[in-house]
């Protein structure tokens, strides 16, 4: 049976047979890369992210002492879903009422953190605010974060991670037929 990405059963979405298999590929990869570092234990992190654009701006999180933004969002819960963990994020650090429209695609993203490897798969959406727009800046609720709207032409320069998100954006939503997409950071071997 062929999967279309968006192929929904019973709720989930579903992925085309070659993007899971990339998605298992590169976890098999970083649990050989975790055991030959003497990590024991593979820790895989879902998190969910929102594309959100008003007028030519999008909206971006800071991390107050970072060096890097990101697209607001965060880690999914167990038993929770994407999208839910999305408006739940939303709701947490700054009271934003959200929407999501259309699921974009994964980045799947790799670096080190405190000495120690990380690993997630981005689960990327379009969607909107419903209780700000630009130029309103959403208030943090949360002390260590600030959000702010970028003009989407300067997207490379705010060092936005994962880093491939700056030209994905701008490809999505400057295409008319937008189709999901699989990205890797981590992508420098033969993938067979």
């Amino acid at each position: 049976m062929q999967l279309r990405t968006t192929q929904r059963i019973k709720g989930f979405v579903t992925l085309r047979p070659n993007l899971l298999r990339k998605l298992l590929l590169s976890a098999k990869r970083y649990l050989i890369f975790s055991f030959s570092r003497g990590i024991d234990m593979l820790t895989i992190n879902i998190v969910g992210r929102i594309v959100i654009i008003s007028e030519t701006y999008i909206l971006l999180a800071h991390e107050i002492g970072a060096k890097n933004t990101f697209l607001p969002g965060g880690h999914v819960e167990y038993n929770e879903g994407a999208k839910s963990a999305i408006l739940r994020e939303l709701k947490e650090e700054f009271n934003g009422e959200g929407k999501i429209d259309k699921f974009i695609g994964v980045i799947e993203h790799s670096f080190e953190h405190n000495n120690q490897p990380y690993y997630e798969l981005n689960l990327l959406f379009s969607g909107s605010l419903l209780n700000y727009d630009y130029p309103q800046i959403p208030e943090s609720l949360e002390s260590h974060l600030k959000f702010y709207w970028q003009p989407i032409e300067k997207l490379k320069e705010v060092n936005l991670l994962p880093s491939p998100l700056a030209t994905v954006i701008h490809n999505y939503f400057k295409q008319e037929k937008r189709n999901s997409l699989w990205i890797s950071t981590m992508e420098n071997e033969n993938i067979r």
